[in-house]
């Protein structure tokens, strides 16, 4: 089987972590980068052209797309996300070469507040929609997704084989007794202003943390940073609690900290859902919070019971390494259905 992928593949995004393993598979795959194309004139104008959803760069791209399926003629299309693919280019790949066409997006597909007029306009094209989001299905389907499969939100197992040992320097420059690492949302900077302003001592690092409303109130507490994969994990083992705080706009029920935390070996302190729930045993391999009280009187309890606190952390990742949720292994799962399919249609076309 012939794989055709297309995506964000800059080196620490989760859809290159998803191409390696298909290789790592043994998969044939061809890979087609949009960032070189989107970005060609700055990421300014390639986002201006998300906006419109149309741009000489898309254009580019769509036709580089085109051009690598008829020269590769794959079996199977996997779009990563697809932000800025046409549903010209995937009718006209799938008619030229009979492939089958899939998705795979962790995003809030109808949050209206994401410009997805171009991925919207590709659903009727795609026979599998693999998401993260069960609210997200009876829209896709009305919008006439041939197949959708919900998959939890993972994490990369390749991060958390070996974990490092801390140096004395790292656990300084890294460590907190409480840290958050995610992105800025509004709802999650009021919710850790309310922790600062209990007197927790929190660290926060994460993307688009310069949009913040409280830099003044905020400041030396959060640090608006990309972390690289080793130097986030390094960072969730040398805090004593990490906070799993769900996205509001995604209106996610877990996220990928909820696996991750746990991977490195962290304590995992996050929101109560009954995702949260299923995952974990509260207590004994992860604690859980409802309100902001809840998160300082089980920091106070935690910071102060140092051997519970590590047992939890223990058997949390005991837990989390045999859930089944790693991205490998959501991987082996979907090109198993994906393959069977795509064989289907070639020996239909050859009766």
């Amino acid at each position: 089987m012939k794989y055709l992928f297309t995506g964000d593949l800059s080196q620490y995004s989760w859809s290159s972590a998803r191409r390696r393993i298909l290789v790592n598979m043994g998969k044939n795959v061809r890979s087609i980068d949009e960032k070189p194309y989107i970005d060609f004139f700055g990421k300014r104008f390639g986002h201006l052209q998300h906006k419109l959803g149309a741009g000489p760069c898309i254009t580019a791209y769509n036709r580089a797309l085109r051009k690598a399926a008829i020269q590769y003629h794959p079996d199977i299309i996997w779009v990563d996300k697809g932000s800025f693919v046409q549903s010209g280019t995937l009718r006209w790949i799938k008619q030229q070469t009979n492939a089958t066409v899939i998705n795979f997006n962790t995003d809030y597909l109808s949050n209206r507040k994401n410009y997805w007029r171009m991925h919207l306009n590709c659903l009727p094209v795609y026979d599998y929609y693999f998401t993260s989001n069960a609210f997200d299905v009876d829209y896709l389907r009305n919008r006439g997704v041939g197949e959708v499969i919900v998959l939890p939100l993972g994490y990369y197992a390749e991060l958390f084989k070996n974990l490092p040992k801390l140096t004395a320097e790292e656990e300084a420059r890294l460590g907190a007794d409480v840290s958050f690492n995610g992105h800025w949302e509004p709802a999650t900077e009021a919710l850790v202003l309310q922790l600062v302003d209990r007197g927790l001592k929190l660290r926060v690092r994460g993307t688009s943390w310069h949009h913040m409303r409280n830099k003044d109130r905020l400041a030396g507490k959060v640090e608006s940073i990309f972390l690289p994969s080793d130097e986030f994990v390094k960072c969730i083992m040398a805090t004593k609690i990490n906070l799993g705080i769900n996205s509001t706009i995604n209106r996610n029920q877990t996220s990928g900290r909820s696996c991750e935390i746990p991977a490195a070996g962290g304590f995992l302190l996050a929101q109560r859902t009954a995702e949260h729930e299923s995952m974990y045993v509260e207590g004994k391999e992860a604690e859980f919070f409802n309100t902001v009280d809840d998160i300082v009187s089980k920091v106070e309890f935690y910071l102060a019971h140092e051997e519970k606190r590590k047992e939890i952390a223990a058997n949390g990742r005991l837990r989390c390494l045999q859930s089944g949720t790693s991205f490998e292994e959501m991987m082996e799962k979907i090109t198993r259905v994906v393959e069977a399919r795509a064989k289907a249609c070639h020996q239909a076309k050859t009766l």
